[in-house]
């Protein structure tokens, strides 16, 4: 009786099921269950119908199901590293029957490659070990989470708590998932990043100052929003902006200071960055004063616009850059690149530059140098892409500093652009 009721206590504290599945697996190791007092309890934690879903359509037996448990239970894993760690069913079987029944999508391997800091630094490491789960994409507000278990749904909850975001799963292999976090995670705490040294900021600081500033850049937006006119304002922004670039009047990206003073040094402080962002008089100086402020964290940075099935070079600085020559690049769309990819998926691109036609093209218009490591974000306005942020480390082996700061002055950016077309429509409508 002393083993079953160690059993029982440990089913209670570690979390594997909901009430229904917690009595049905001590019924299956002959406990008698009074479910009068487990009613009431909350259940255990975690909710994983992975077990039950198994069994259920005879991938693994009542036996192997209650080896799996009691092998779980004693070496403190997940129900599904057990029944693959005792050799029930290999992990792409189990990665491909879960994206099957559940209809969730499977993550491909090389969404693994090269997951930006920000990114990985948003979900605290002690929830990465305790539910061995990996974020590898940020879209639109969601924060996708791969999982072994994407039944494992109090992981999906306390990483939603955690981070302020909804929260999406996609199943991954398990090796795939403890390669990763091995990357990412297994770090000491001044390297937390392969892209990254002597990064001050910790994994709970830096994701709070992340919701922080989009908590706030949201409120902003929605008050304009209410403020101004309902019209698409997004959808002649590329033709505005292309405009504007073509103008006479052209300011040195990296001389822009408090009161356009010249300057020539990168702008390394945060506040006085974004304070010169929202006090900008129109989006070439936003555009100038952002790309100032990224020379303090890459060596190269370029402002493309997005017009439908081509991007155009708009502003450029940093090491063997012509600003210029800059100004004369048009890439298609079409054809094979890092620009189609970010353009397709909506989310950013971080590692190598591959070899191809246009990538090749536009390190020509870079000085010929090809870059270590290469990041591109896309900036929306009303969730309509207008334009990419490309970065490099140059001749560097990479980014020697956290960019997580970089990503959120990227909103301010686009809060930036977006605020100034209200402006001007608005004043377009008084004349």
């Amino acid at each position: 009786m002393g083993y079953k009721w160690l059993l029982s206590k440990q089913l209670e504290n570690m979390e594997f099921c909901d009430e229904n599945e917690y009595i049905w697996i001590l019924t299956l190791f002959d406990i008698k269950v009074d479910r009068r007092a487990y009613q009431g309890t909350g259940g255990t934690k975690m909710h994983s119908e992975a077990g039950a879903l198994l069994l259920a359509h005879e991938i693994i037996s009542e036996q192997e199901l209650k080896n799996s448990l009691t092998n779980a239970i004693q070496k403190d894993i997940l129900l599904v590293q057990s029944i693959v760690q005792l050799a029930y069913l290999g992990e792409e079987d189990l990665a491909a029957f879960l994206s099957s029944k559940l209809k969730i999508p499977k993550a491909d391997e090389k969404q693994f490659d090269n997951l930006p800091a920000f990114l990985t630094r948003l979900v605290p490491k002690h929830l990465i070990d305790k539910h061995f789960i990996v974020p590898i994409m940020l879209k639109k507000g969601t924060l996708h989470i791969a999982m072994a278990d994407p039944t494992h749904r109090s992981a999906l909850e306390a990483v939603s708590f955690s981070t302020g975001f909804a929260v999406s799963a996609v199943i991954a292999k398990l090796s795939v998932i403890e390669k990763a976090i091995a990357t990412y995670y297994e770090k000491t705490e001044t390297a937390l990043h392969p892209s990254m040294e002597n990064s001050p900021a910790t994994d709970d600081s830096l994701a709070a100052l992340f919701r922080k500033e989009i908590e706030h850049i949201a409120e902003m937006s929605f008050q304009q929003a209410v403020k101004g006119s309902k019209e698409d304002l997004s959808t002649n922004i590329e033709d505005a902006i292309l405009a504007q670039a073509r103008s006479k009047k052209e300011i040195n990206p990296q001389s822009i200071g408090s009161n356009g003073s010249e300057e020539s040094a990168p702008l390394y402080d945060f506040e006085a960055a974004k304070n010169l962002i929202s006090q900008a008089c129109d989006r070439k100086q936003v555009a100038q004063i952002f790309i100032r402020y990224s020379l303090a964290f890459v060596k190269r940075a370029v402002f493309l616009i997005v017009k439908k099935d081509q991007i155009k070079g708009w502003y450029a600085a940093g090491e063997g850059v012509d600003p210029d020559y800059i100004n004369d690049l048009e890439i298609s769309l079409d054809l094979p690149s890092v620009f189609k990819t970010v353009k397709e998926t909506s989310s950013e691109y971080y590692g190598s530059l591959p070899k191809s036609e246009i990538n090749e093209k536009f390190v020509k218009y870079l000085g010929g140098i090809r870059p270590k490591r290469v990041l591109l974000i896309p900036m929306h306005v009303r969730n309509k892409m207008v334009c990419m942020y490309y970065a490099d480390s140059a001749r560097s082996a990479g980014f020697s500093k956290d960019l997580g700061q970089l990503h959120i002055m990227v909103a301010h950016v686009c809060k930036a652009f977006e605020e100034i077309l209200i402006k001007n429509k608005l004043t377009a409508g008084c004349e």
